[in-house]
């Protein structure tokens, strides 16, 4: 079995130019669900009898229930199928926003202190002890 091959595209696509693909991409995806789910409707109208200009013969009870048993199946797939389609667009816009080359090296900042930090001089411990004297005094 030999594995998929893919031509080489030249020039390569830009990052900016591939996010825009892909929006294109679930652009059309929505318009040829749109003429499905139209084309759905209008299945209903003509079995229902209310498609303007056409008339077909009487539907049954069997004709009906078995049209919205498939107009049901569709629409369950055609909402899976947004859903891919939002988590696509998502994506596709979460990944948009590059960054930039890096700008210039700033200043060196200041000196520190000679010998490094006090050791032992901790606030924290300090404001501890005080809080467990208080709940002595006032208990």
């Amino acid at each position: 079995m030999s594995l998929p091959s893919f031509p080489n595209i030249d020039p390569p696509i830009q990052r900016e130019n591939a996010v825009n693909q892909i929006l294109s991409s679930i652009a059309m995806e929505e318009l040829g669900l749109s003429n499905i789910l139209n084309a759905e409707g209008e299945k209903l109208q003509y079995i229902l009898g209310t498609l303007p200009g056409l008339s077909g013969p009487a539907a049954t009870v069997e004709d009906v229930l078995s049209a919205n048993e498939s107009v049901r199946d569709l629409l369950k797939t055609a909402v899976q199928n947004q859903l891919f389609l939002k988590s696509k667009m998502q994506g596709a816009l979460e990944a948009s926003p590059m960054q930039g080359p890096a700008g210039p090296t700033g200043p060196a900042g200041p000196a520190g202190a000679a010998g490094g930090p006090i050791r032992g001089a901790s606030s924290a411990g300090g404001q501890g002890q005080k809080q467990q004297g208080s709940e002595k005094r006032d208990g």
